[in-house]
């Protein structure tokens, strides 16, 4: 009996001390991997190691963050570090800005740099946690202060990287000059997906800010209180195909003394078929490089690759529309100083069977839709090059004077819009 204590002692051991040697190699797999993954799946924003030094218990890390400028010629670069330690089941990453190559970062946080920690386990699962100091910064010269509160951020990732859930909370802050102020107050986000099929996520989230306020020179003060966006993506009919919402809404929006709302704006699509949304998606992505898919190709290898991924998007596009859907705005409702805004608009098309198909030469013939919109007045005069138009337009009965608005009814049916009871005909060019 002692001698098999004995074993069994030294088996655990053993298998202590081995644990952070074994979590540390499944660490670094797994921190390649996930790089990978991150760089391949998008290129606003991209990892790249320089070192990763592992150690027995621990293991450090230098590499950099590069994200995409605006015009998309070049990346901004930012250097960063990290250590990792490894654990009995898992590890944990932390990861920080290097602070020699950015001496602002010294000023903004002199007493704690913004930290990104991964915790890992062996069995799968990750966690990303965000820490943002607070910053409490003036400048003596300016009078300017910057005052933001610290916020923190959290992901979970499980499923093999097909599910995930984020959350974000940031009290506010504000930006105070001699001219110009700015203050923004409660963010939360909330969002949780799963993976449908390839890049096809389904799931809902929010995003809350309780309220906000700008003072510009020679402007009236401008706020608004309470500005929240829902959505909620969906698969159905054991998930062939695919349904979100989405809504965004203002409580209030104040200028000067005076507040007008709510605002309220509302999106759906209905029986999107999966795969023919998915097609569409990676055609377009095609189409989209193009420019970087010639490289080294001949004038007709060039042009045989452009009317592939045309015929390839034409293809998708015909197929969707087939499978049958529905998509639009149904609800707008908007107020402002100059009057309120509404309207809806809204397009299906029905399911075409498989026989015949061959017969609808273009989406456009059994395409079918309809809008409503109250505009005021006052605001297409202020758009401009249109308020020329807008006597023709009315001559025309493409718009209807109702008092201090403009009202347009339409409806697309039979290759043809109607628009206040006028028929226009449309080409069959889709």
């Amino acid at each position: 009996m002692r001698n098999w204590i004995f074993v069994g002692g030294a088996v655990v051991v053993a298998a202590g001390l081995a644990a952070p040697w074994v979590t540390g190699q499944m660490t670094e797999k797994h921190w390649q991997q996930s790089m990978l993954l991150l760089n391949e799946q998008q290129p606003l924003l991209q990892l790249e190691t320089l070192n990763y030094d592992r150690g027995y218990l621990s293991s450090d890390i230098v590499g950099v963050v590069k994200v995409l400028s605006t015009s998309q010629t070049y990346y901004h670069t930012l250097p960063i570090q990290g250590q990792v330690s490894h654990g009995f089941v898992g590890s944990r990453v932390t990861l920080k800005p290097d602070t020699e190559a950015f001496e602002d970062l010294k000023e903004l946080f002199p007493e704690a740099l913004p930290t990104v920690t991964l915790t890992g386990k062996a069995w799968g699962g990750l966690r990303v946690e965000l820490d943002v100091p607070a910053i409490a910064l003036t400048d003596e010269e300016t009078g300017e202060t910057l005052d933001t509160a610290a916020a923190q951020g959290r992901a979970d990732v499980s499923g093999d990287g097909n599910r995930f859930s984020l959350s974000l909370n940031w009290p506010g802050g504000s930006i105070v000059g001699p001219d110009v102020s700015l203050s923004l107050s409660s963010v939360t986000m909330q969002q949780t997906m799963e993976r449908l099929h390839k890049d096809i996520w389904v799931g809902d989230g929010s995003f809350v800010m309780e309220g906000g306020d700008f003072q510009a020179p020679d402007a009236e003060p401008m706020g608004f209180k309470l500005w929240r966006v829902d959505s909620k993506t969906w698969g159905s009919e054991s998930g062939q195909r695919l349904n979100t919402e989405a809504s965004m809404v203002m409580e209030s929006f104040r200028v000067g003394d005076e507040s007008f709302g709510p605002q309220r704006f509302e999106f759906v699509a209905k029986g999107l078929q999966v795969s023919a949304w998915s097609d569409l998606l990676d055609s377009y992505n095609g189409l989209q490089n193009f420019e970087q898919q010639i490289e080294g190709l001949d004038f007709p290898q060039i042009m045989e690759l452009q009317m592939s991924l045309i015929e390839r998007f034409n293809e998708a596009t015909r197929s969707l529309a087939f499978a049958g859907f529905e998509v639009g705005v149904p609800v707008l409702s908007l107020s402002s100083p100059l009057g309120d805004a509404s309207g809806k608009l809204m397009v299906s098309h029905p399911v075409v069977p498989e026989a015949e198909q061959a017969d609808v030469l273009a989406i456009m013939q059994t395409l079918v839709g309809e809008a409503e919109v109250r505009v005021p007045a006052l605001l297409l005069v202020m758009i401009p090059g249109l308020a020329p138009q807008l006597d023709e337009m009315e001559n025309q009965g493409l718009l209807v004077r109702d008092g201090e608005h403009y009202m347009i009814n339409a409806t697309l049916e039979d290759m043809a819009v109607r628009v206040n009871g006028n028929v226009i005909p449309l080409p069959p060019v889709i």
